[in-house]
């Protein structure tokens, strides 16, 4: 999260320590009931904390977002399909959004 937020402080965020992993998927066995119990705890408080704030200001991290949201994740994939397939995406610009 670091990663996308970087320097970003937003009370509305917390982070959970992940488990160790064995491979890229496999969490280590021991310590999946501590992260539970983190992720646990997290969940309880960002609740309380919305019941008293319902309404978030997002907008100190809404630029970093933006890109993973649904319009963003589209604008992604069709600049790489339109990198890749250029005749086909003139060919349904000329052909009023109609694939030739």
């Amino acid at each position: 999260m670091s990663e996308l937020l970087g320097e970003v402080r937003a009370d509305f965020i917390k982070l959970v320590p992940t488990p160790r992993l064995h491979a890229v998927d496999k969490p280590i066995a021991d310590d999946e009931r501590g992260f539970v119990d983190h992720l646990t705890t997290a969940l309880q408080r960002q609740i309380s904390a919305a019941h008293l704030n319902p309404q978030i200001d997002l907008a100190i991290i809404a630029d970093r977002m933006a890109a993973f949201s649904w319009r963003g994740i589209f604008e992604k994939i069709e600049a790489i399909y339109l990198a890749n397939y250029p005749a086909k995406a003139k060919s349904k610009e000329t052909n009023g959004g109609e694939s030739a």
